[in-house]
């Protein structure tokens, strides 16, 4: 096998680091190092580093096939390509997650994307890198819908105005809904074997800052004489998941719903 009959499948530039008598070491810029047995083309995925003796004659040798040299950053269709599989990755991760719930795998994601499952092991090393990507930001609007119901004037139609857009949201994203109210061992159990990860110190703070915003949620409401004294922010999660079972019969019904529950919950003169 001669450098000039490469495997068909590597089709962007190879770079050559180093030459001895029956191998050679090379590497498709941003995604495989093997080693090619000359005489036989067998190949092996592996890293390689050249032998001392051969370091420094072979470091720059490269093998042009579309202009790319040792040194040279990939060229811009590789990573146009590159971003372009990561934004369908990431679409596809945030539908798979909302329909699935986190229970559902990389293969199931890479499916979706229409990309090969090796493609999103290049960007997240597990399942938990990838729900802290997709979730990261909606969980900072979560926290930021509480906020500024906590900062509003109108303090029980803010309280009211909360509540609803918590179960519309949560309704519409079953991985959000199972990230939120999942206990905190298995919040973290998705990527199994896995040590403690970025979306482990995610979940920790979103809870700190949610569950104190919402008991400041409920304290206003109470002494603002809306809510009655013996409900506790907890409960809000309760009672959102008893509206939502109510969505698959129909907005009105889910309104009724929320009404009534809402109706239940005011402070009674």
């Amino acid at each position: 096998m001669s450098i000039l009959s490469w495997p068909e499948y590597v089709t962007s530039d190879v770079v050559v680091s180093w030459i001895r008598p029956h191998w050679i070491c090379a590497s498709v810029p941003g995604l495989i190092t093997v080693l090619v047995l000359v005489s036989t083309g067998t190949t092996i995925l592996t890293t390689c580093s050249p032998p001392r003796d051969v370091r420094n004659s072979y470091s720059d040798f490269t093998v042009r096939r579309s202009g790319y040299r040792g040194g040279v950053p990939p060229s811009d269709r590789m990573r146009r390509d590159a971003e372009t599989n990561l934004r369908r990755v990431l679409a596809a991760a945030a539908e798979v997650f909302a329909t699935q719930g986190l229970d559902a795998t990389l293969a199931d994601v890479a499916k979706h994307a229409g990309v090969g499952v090796g493609t999103v092991y290049r960007r997240f090393a597990n399942k938990d890198e990838l729900i802290y990507e997709i979730y990261r930001e909606r969980l900072r609007m979560a926290e930021d819908r509480v906020r500024e119901a906590t900062e509003s004037d109108a303090v029980w139609d803010a309280f009211v105005r909360f509540f609803e857009e918590s179960i519309r949201v949560l309704a519409a994203d079953r991985g959000l809904w199972e990230l939120t109210t999942s206990g905190f061992n298995d919040s973290v159990g998705w990527s199994r074997g896995s040590p403690p990860t970025r979306l482990t110190d995610l979940l920790t703070e979103h809870r700190e800052i949610q569950g104190g915003l919402l008991r400041k949620l409920v304290s206003r409401a109470q002494e603002a004489g809306y809510l009655r004294t013996d409900f506790e922010a907890l409960d809000m999660m309760v009672l959102s998941a008893g509206v939502q079972a109510t969505i698959t019969f129909g907005d009105e019904a889910s309104r009724r719903a929320l009404g009534f529950i809402l109706d239940g919950l005011r402070q009674r003169a």
